[in-house]
């Protein structure tokens, strides 16, 4: 299946270290992302490098890879030197602490390309790397992430569904995602408990007929916070956050517009139904 287990890393469970060692899983996630030459490439977390091997063979203009186990960095470092692989830097730290968008404004400047991202990802910052993605919607093209299956299945839930979230709502402002394949527990070393997913995620462009939704996600975080509750609750906090108009003026207004989305709960609105609450609100 891949290289014996003498061989790695110890994994630290801290960092939620999973190594990949199937060589026909790596090489169908290296597929998905259709690189082509000249472009531009972010991988998070290379770890041992099982697809980093593969990836930095490409004909691509740029490839960087963020790896924060410094052990990890040493020993990708010496197996691709700077000298072999010119086009590829090796960066050791928190793939979050890199400015995602900016970085790929800068790219898209320099080569008219936008930017593609891969990446097995730690578990347990999943939601965090979404979101850093999400918020440079506009200038990158598409990701190929492998997370926990329960993860990806959020991505596209059903609203009135306990699945259906910020992560789906996210999602479906931000990109477009779908599930391509399943990875099982026995194509990692140590092997998870759980099954994976790779997912694809395709971005939107900037869309001038809706807010971003970097504009929204404050009011979506909010909504979400408390899900049991009705957003007429939900939001007082966020409501006063926004608005100097007395909570029960506000809730009056919005009957007296027909704006019904207050006596709803979070898991029942639509995007849509989000940008008119905001919309709404915005006009208090």
């Amino acid at each position: 299946m891949g290289l014996s287990d003498q061989r790695h890393l110890a994994p630290k469970k801290s960092l939620g270290q999973n190594f990949l060692v199937d060589k026909n899983i790596i090489r169908k996630i290296v597929e998905a992302l259709e690189l082509s030459q000249g472009d531009s490439l972010i991988e998070i977390g290379p770890g041992e490098g099982a697809l980093t091997l593969s990836l930095v063979e490409y004909p691509l203009d740029v490839f960087l890879a963020v790896e924060y186990d410094q052990r990890a960095v040493h020993r990708l470092g010496n197996k691709l030197p700077q000298a072999r692989y010119p086009h590829f830097r090796l960066q050791h730290g928190d793939i979050r602490d890199i400015p995602l968008r900016s970085y790929a404004e800068a790219e898209l400047q320099r080569t008219g390309r936008k930017l593609k991202i891969i990446g097995n990802i730690p578990y347990n910052i999943t939601s965090d790397i979404l979101f850093w993605l999400y918020d440079a919607a506009p200038v990158v093209e598409r990701a190929i992430i492998m997370m926990q299956k329960e993860v990806a299945q959020r991505l596209m839930a059903k609203p009135r569904t306990k699945d259906y979230g910020i992560l789906t709502v996210a999602t479906l402002f931000a990109a477009q995602a779908k599930i391509l394949f399943d990875v099982a527990p026995g194509c990692f070393f140590p092997r998870p408990a759980v099954t994976s997913s790779v997912v694809e995620i395709r971005f939107r462009e900037a869309d001038k007929q809706q807010p971003p939704y970097s504009k929204l996600r404050p009011l979506i975080n909010a909504a979400f916070s408390q899900r049991r509750k009705v957003l007429g609750n939900a939001l007082k906090t966020y409501l006063s956050s926004r608005t100097s108009m007395p909570y029960a003026d506000i809730m009056q207004k919005a009957e007296s517009h027909g704006i019904s989305y207050f006596r709803s709960r979070a898991e029942e609105l639509t995007p849509d139904d989000f940008i008119r609450m905001l919309e709404f609100i915005d006009s208090l």
